[in-house]
Order: C-alpha cells, then structure tokens, then sequence
C-alpha cells in the first residue's frame, strides 16, 4: 500500500508495509474492543511513530466503530431524568476549611445543575467509549522532523474536533500525531482536543483551556474543562490546578477551572484524592461524587 517499490529493494518494502499494515489493524481491534495490553500499547505508538504515514490508515479503521458511538456522545443515559433532577447549587469546599472538615463531598446527580449533568454524561460516554475512538476532524498528520536526543516526549494529540489553538510555533491547527515535549504549554480557544500522555493516561480538553504538559504523569490545568481517562498502568497521574491537585487512584473524573482558580472535580469511576496546594490533608471522591473548591 505504502511501496517505495521501482528498485531492486521494492519487493521487500512492499512486504515490510504489508506487515505492519496488518500488524497495525490488528492493535486497532485491540483498542476498540479495549483490551490493547500495557505491551500492545507501547508497539502501536512505535508503529504511528515510526511510520506517520500510517496515522491515516489507524483513524479510518477505527472509522465505523466511531460513526456506531457518536451518537451516544450526546445522549442521556437510560434511567437518568433531566426533569426530575433537583437544580441545586454545590456545596463549597473553601481550601483552607479542608483541615478541619475533610469529608465534605456531596453525590455528584444530587449537586449538579441541569446543564452541567448534559456536560458530564457527554465526558462520561465519551471515555466510556474510549477516548482514542473518534475519527479527527478535518486534521492533517504531523510530518516528522528529527527528535534532539535530550529530548523528552510527554503525550501526543491524537485528534481534535472544531479545535481552534493559539500556538507561537505550531499555529491555530495543531496537525494530529504532533508530539509534545514535557513542559509544552497550550491554549486550546475554542473546540476539543484528546492528548494521550506516554504513561498511557488520556484526556478530553474542552476549549477555551489552557494546560501545560509537565510529565507523562502530570499535568497543569490553569483553566477550562478537562476530562481524564486513567488505566491501571498510568496510576497516580495528577492533575494539578491553581488551587488543587487532584491525584488519580485508577478512574475516570472530570474537573472544570474558571480563570480564578476555583475547581470543580467530579468522579465518574473509581476514585481520587483532591489536595489543596495550601493544604496537607487530602479529600478522597469516589464514583459519583463530586466537590467544589472555592
């Protein structure tokens, strides 16, 4: 399919593609049927590493498993009725009341408002499908260039939609595939962004955001709404906000920052313990629950 062929060596480059290109459908049933293995995942960044050629091939086979699940991205769990939610304000945890009250975190379907429960379930569903199972959106693939050897990749960003960026270096369309070095800053005005972080870890980041990608285990959010999807193996990824760090146990959770610092962090699955950066003790959420800092 990729053949360099028209010399003596084109028979054997077209065998090497063939395998790879096999090898590559092959890993992206494991992804979409999530049960690519820690190994399986390090093998398919090195193949889209190694040839970017082949980032097209990776998204259009994942094509019409996304096209089966988008549909669920906007919708409503079964069971769960808009109408009959109880429109209340969250409760607020003040930072520096942490100390003496730990434990004041309230059921995350009893606090949120309306709109912000629409909010949640699309992050939900979206990592629930899997946050790799979208096809980009009018995206082109990065062209490598060559790698310094001190340099440290973080993450990459798998795809965008309707994203909009503000980048010195890179421009306003940041291309799928690019990869980030650790400290890389990002202002994401307006669209959806997916990065996956070498650890394994993933996030949705909704625009306007600004981040900073500190190590494949940690990340800065200054402001925006980002959600984060967390295996087993990428135990222990932060997130850390100008108020809070929050400090995944192995979960799916969300968290929303306004340009004032004041976070909002909900748990979908598992659990997490939120710490303010002036404080020593930690806040422990799990599964449902959610919390608001001031």
């Amino acid at each position: 399919m990729y053949s360099k062929a028209g010399g003596p060596g084109g028979t054997v480059m077209n065998s090497l593609n063939e395998d790879i290109s096999k090898e590559l459908a092959a890993l992206t049933c494991r992804v979409l049927d999530h049960s690519l293995t820690n190994e399986e995942d390090v093998r398919l960044t090195e193949i889209l590493s190694e040839y970017p050629e082949l980032i097209e091939d990776y998204t259009n086979q994942i094509q019409v498993d996304a096209v089966l699940t988008a549909e669920l991205y906007a919708a409503v769990p079964e069971g769960i009725d808009l109408e009959a939610l109880e429109i209340t304000d969250y409760p607020t945890v003040a930072t520096e009341e942490l100390a003496t009250d730990p434990g004041r975190f309230v059921s995350l379907w009893q606090s949120v408002t309306v709109v912000s429960v629409v909010l949640l379930v699309g992050f939900a569903l979206w990592l629930n499908a899997g946050w790799w199972d979208v096809k980009p959106v009018n995206q082109r693939a990065a062209i490598p260039e060559p790698v310094p050897v001190a340099l440290q990749y973080v993450g990459m960003l798998l795809d965008t939609e309707d994203a909009v960026w503000e980048d010195e270096e890179l421009g306003d369309d940041i291309a799928y595939g690019t990869r980030f070095a650790a400290g890389k800053k990002l202002w994401l005005k307006s669209g959806i962004g997916r990065i996956r972080f070498e650890s394994g870890a993933g996030i949705v980041l909704e625009g306007p955001a600004q981040i900073e990608l500190c190590s494949p285990l940690n990340a800065k959010l200054n402001y925006g709404k980002l959600a984060a999807y967390v295996p087993d193996e990428a135990q222990g990824f932060t997130v850390d906000t100008p108020k809070i760090q929050i400090v995944d146990q192995g979960t799916r959770f969300g968290t929303v920052v306004d340009p004032l610092g004041k976070a909002e962090v909900h748990v979908f699955e598992g659990e997490v313990d939120v710490k303010p950066q002036s404080a020593a003790k930690m806040l422990n959420l799990k599964a449902s629950q959610a919390v608001l800092f001031s």
